[in-house]
């Protein structure tokens, strides 16, 4: 009877990876389709009707620029991230990312505005929502300052989003 208990608690370690694998498949975007028509055909194309070169390429001469001339064109700054979900992507690991998702999707549905009778505010929902002012003054609209906070909250709180997603489903209600 031992190792039957040991085997099912095996199957059901085997299950929750399964299912994590698939919560970071669906999340990332990837579908049956992207694994089926991987490497693009157009690209192996491309890549075989390339043709190798069987003389050295002539070496480039030296050239002397004047200090006017190295001085780089100016490179424009990225757009700000003002994605929540592209933003919390950008700054965790596939599998805590799928986490938070979970978590947060049962919060607030990722809404900047969702409001808790009890007084919780935001995608974290904060309680009380004034917390989040250490992140910005705009925490009430901004969706990128809200996270921000959270992240923090959880990351002080649990450590991970995996475990205040855990925390989360053990607690009915669920609040973390």
């Amino acid at each position: 009877m031992p190792n039957l208990n040991k085997e099912i608690g095996l199957i059901k370690q085997l299950v929750r990876l399964a299912l994590l694998v698939l919560l970071t498949v669906v999340l990332s975007g990837v579908t049956p389709a992207h694994i089926k028509n991987f490497p693009p055909q157009h690209k192996v194309k491309a890549l075989s009707a390339e043709k190798v070169p069987t003389e050295k390429p002539e070496q480039p001469q030296a050239v002397v620029a004047t200090q006017a001339e190295t001085v780089a064109a100016p490179v424009a700054a990225p757009a700000p991230v003002t994605d929540p979900h592209e933003y919390a992507a950008s700054v965790l690991d596939p599998v805590q990312y799928g986490c938070l998702v979970s978590l947060w999707n049962g919060e607030s549905g990722w809404r900047v505005g969702a409001y808790n009778p009890s007084g919780a505010y935001g995608i974290p929902q904060s309680l009380p929502a004034s917390k989040m002012a250490a992140f910005g003054s705009d925490y009430l609209t901004n969706p990128i300052t809200q996270v921000k906070w959270g992240l923090d909250y959880i990351a002080r709180s649990y450590g991970t989003p995996c475990n205040a997603y855990n925390t989360w489903l053990s607690r009915y209600p669920h609040w973390y």
